[in-house]
């Protein structure tokens, strides 16, 4: 079973018991293709960036849940013959695979650095790795008439004269 999230829209105008009945309908809908819902999240009446089947807000109501691959083609079906419903979206979640990358890649670091100390948020290096400096890119960045001599000290370079020096 794979986690799926839907959201669908209707139209603002209806009313409380409609709504309710939409929720058990897709609830319904999940359970006899053998899914669970996990949440179900009442965004409210939200106003629509652009016109919208001539209306300019509708009722969001966003669910969680686990389903069979079959279960999302079923929603869809029912979503396009419902007349109340605006729009809808349905789609894997992707919320269980993106936190076990992130254990994994926080793992990987911890063994791949090994000489490093983590103490809480800071991590203190050993010798062995360079410290960073922004002296290269502050060298990198001077003008190429700009020279530095042994003191620190910027050294222009001679530039070629203007014309009104030549003719004096």
């Amino acid at each position: 079973m794979k986690q799926y999230e839907t959201t669908i829209v209707l139209d603002a105008g209806v009313e409380e018991s409609l709504i309710e009945s939409e929720i058990e309908k897709i609830n319904q809908i999940i359970k006899e293709n053998g899914g669970k819902i996990a949440d179900v999240e009442r965004w409210g009446v939200r106003r629509f960036a652009y016109e919208l089947k001539k209306r300019h807000q509708g009722y969001y109501i966003h669910i969680r849940f686990l389903g069979s691959g079959s279960t999302p083609d079923k929603l869809v079906r029912h979503y396009r013959m419902d007349e109340n419903i605006l729009r809808f979206m349905t789609v894997v979640s992707q919320i269980e695979a993106v936190e076990a990358k992130t254990i994994e890649k926080e793992d990987s670091v911890e063994e791949s650095v090994p000489e490093a100390e983590i103490d809480g948020s800071e991590v203190k290096a050993t010798a062995d790795t360079e410290p960073i400096t922004e002296e290269k890119e502050i060298a990198d960045e001077a003008p190429p008439s700009a020279q530095d001599n042994e003191a620190g000290e910027t050294i222009e370079s001679e530039t070629k004269p203007s014309e009104e020096e030549t003719k004096e």
